[in-house]
């Protein structure tokens, strides 16, 4: 074939290619999905306002103040009561039958006899000190009045990891205080997909089963419209990617179950047009990340797209990186990722990566923190 008309025809297909992406921009923006998911991304919450949308300290403080009957949430004992049933659904079967069935149930008055605070300061041992993120102790009473005295603690964990012995050092601490009628409820808070804790007797919560079991159904209980705000705001920002002290890092500690099925809807009708977005916005972090083994099929991929002409059969990762510089629409791809980032990036976590060469960590800035989410 002549040069010139082959050379006609690649400046067709990215014509064509060029008005494809360009209409389905105009089609994502006016999709009531994305329009939906737009506004819940995009609006600001007061943690976020602050530059603390992931502190540990400050996610204890709301959980404090949502457990305490005499904050002004008018839920009185509501949600503490809600906190146990979920620490019942998580504990082994076999451990304290007869606790369990009474907080799964919920057939009982309760009474802090120690109101919920945070920082508890604790000697661990004679070289060690120690915090509890929020520590409670409370007394129930069944229908035929047997009293049943608990202590609650709650080590939150969002970034960091387990200190040396911590679990255990704090469960020793409690067995050695508590009275012999008095139980421990020992709660590990993280993140879905962090480390298990290292002692068995505190049980695992992810914040994502917190927002299913409490928070959600708590949003549907709330009466007093201040109130309502501060817990969808909290709801809101747990499920918004955060960005970390150095830089991106895109965590989800916890996402609705309406959001999700959103944005998985929202990526198949749109997936098309999402993964050049991803790559053109994050070029930088992605060409850092080619290797032998998936320079070429990320290539491939785009070139399946009609974003790259000519993909060789054989590329070195230099002339792959150059190809990716040189994709079709790259400028308007790159600011389309830009002005939804948090909403793309929480795309991420709810969809299949089995064919993508990619691994998608590149796109988070290196950081001294532990970030196990995706």
């Amino acid at each position: 074939m002549p040069a010139d008309i082959n050379g006609r025809l690649i400046a067709q297909q990215n014509h064509f290619m060029r008005d494809n992406i360009k209409q389905q921009i105009v089609d994502l923006y006016n999709d009531p999905d994305y329009q939906a998911l737009s506004a819940f991304y995009n609006k600001t919450t007061v943690l976020n306002v602050f530059g603390i949308e992931r502190s540990e300290n400050r996610h204890s403080a709301f959980l404090r103040w949502l457990i305490d009957s005499r904050s002004n949430h008018g839920l009185g004992y509501e949600p503490i009561k809600k906190l146990l049933r979920l620490y019942a659904l998580v504990t082994p079967a076999k451990d304290d039958v007869l606790l369990q069935n009474l907080l799964l149930v919920g057939d009982y008055d309760l009474s802090f006899t120690d109101y919920p605070t945070t920082e508890k300061t604790i000697d661990r041992s004679i070289t060690k000190k120690g915090r509890f993120d929020i520590w409670a102790r409370m007394e129930l009473t069944d229908r035929q009045n047997n009293r049943l005295k608990l202590t609650m603690v709650v080590e939150n964990k969002i970034y960091s990891k387990e200190g040396e012995d911590q679990t255990n050092d704090y469960h020793e601490y409690l067995s050695s205080h508590l009275t012999e009628d008095e139980f421990p409820v020992e709660i590990f808070l993280t993140q879905t997909g962090a480390q298990e804790p290292e002692c068995p007797s505190f049980k695992h919560i992810t914040y994502q089963q917190l927002l299913q079991t409490v928070l959600e159904p708590l949003l549907d209980m709330v009466v007093e419209p201040y109130s309502k705000t501060i817990i969808s705001d909290y709801i809101r920002n747990l499920g918004k990617p955060a960005t970390g002290d150095n830089g991106k890092d895109f965590t989800v500690l916890a996402t609705s179950e309406k959001e999700i099925s959103r944005l998985k809807k929202l990526y198949g009708k749109f997936q098309s047009l999402f993964w050049p977005a991803l790559v053109a916005g994050n070029i930088e972090q992605i060409n850092k990340s080619l290797k032998k083994d998936n320079a070429l099929p990320l290539v491939s991929l785009l070139g399946d797209a009609g974003l790259i002409g000519n993909v060789p059969t054989k590329a070195t990762v230099n002339e792959c990186r150059e190809l990716l510089n040189q994709m079709e629409s790259r400028e308007l791809l790159e600011s389309l990722w830009n002005a939804n980032e948090e909403l793309f990036a929480a795309i991420i976590p709810h969809i299949e990566l089995q064919t993508w060469p990619i691994d998608l960590t590149c796109l988070r800035k290196a950081s001294r923190r532990d970030n196990s989410n995706w």
